[in-house]
């Protein structure tokens, strides 16, 4: 028989159809396998979209939390609710999924039946950001692309297309940092496998991303992402070492003072 997923679509202010990763997974979805939709919006989504959810995904969940939920606890309440399935695979709102991932996941599983965490290789515009490395307090881009058995200690990954086996998932109720709300969720989940797995599996399979810090955005919305950044990467380099928390906070109060001369607003530094 084969692996059964739970996958996990997370929305934030879009339609179910205009979701790409929801449009890619009607008809890919592997059968007996289950979509999660869970809507952070401050507003539920339309009957329209509801009934089109339903028609295309007949074992599906849709799931609004209208306060804008940590993506944490999102995917932390997904597993723990699902625990029959055997993988869960994230999704951000926006990926694309050919039906070559699904056939380049399950030949992967078929060969290493006992590996706890299988990636995608992840491109923006031409550079891999998908695994990557830690290095004392930031991480670093692959600059050769690898696939196979990749040894986990000090890695990091873009949560979108990770798909990770219940049976390790299982073992904590809470394998997400809920201390994490939106960014370095991803991050702080790998740094944490790496301590406990040899190795993870990257799949000869690529998805395209866009980071939100090259998209174009009104002040207040780059100064949240900011102010976010910040909090995770203390967070993260906290549980690393005494050291690794020092080098991070001393280069993010510079930073904070270069954005708040820049942006003519102080508040940042103390934020």
């Amino acid at each position: 028989m084969k692996s059964r997923f739970i996958v996990v679509v997370v929305l934030y202010k879009i339609r179910a159809i205009d979701s790409s990763s929801l449009i890619t997974l009607e008809g890919n979805l592997p059968s007996h396998s289950k979509l999660v939709v869970w809507d952070n919006s401050p507003e539920s989504l339309h009957e329209e979209d509801l009934k089109w959810i339903h028609a295309h995904f007949p074992n599906g969940e849709y799931i609004h939390t209208p306060e804008n939920s940590s993506m944490a606890k999102i995917y932390n309440r997904v597993y723990w609710n699902n625990l029959q399935y055997d993988y869960l695979l994230i999704l951000d709102q926006d990926t694309t999924l050919t039906p070559g991932f699904f056939v380049a996941l399950y030949k992967a599983i078929a060969q290493h039946p006992e590996v706890n965490l299988f990636l995608p290789l992840v491109y923006h515009e031409h550079r891999i950001i998908s695994p990557a490395d830690f290095r004392f307090y930031r991480g670093i881009y692959w600059k050769q692309r690898l696939t196979g058995l990749v040894t986990a200690k000090n890695r990091l990954a873009i949560a979108s297309g990770m798909t990770i086996r219940m049976n390790y998932l299982k073992v904590k109720e809470n394998r997400f940092d809920e201390r994490l709300k939106l960014y370095g969720v991803d991050d702080k989940f790998m740094l944490d496998y790496g301590k406990e797995n040899d190795s993870f599996f990257v799949l000869n399979y690529v998805l395209t991303h866009h980071l939100s810090m090259f998209e174009q955005e009104d002040i207040e919305k780059k100064t949240m992402r900011f102010i976010e950044h910040k909090h995770a990467q203390k967070t993260i380099c906290r549980s690393i070492s005494r050291l690794s928390w020092v080098m991070i906070s001393a280069i993010l109060f510079i930073r904070s003072i270069e954005w708040a001369i820049k942006r003519k607003d102080i508040r940042i530094i103390f934020t």
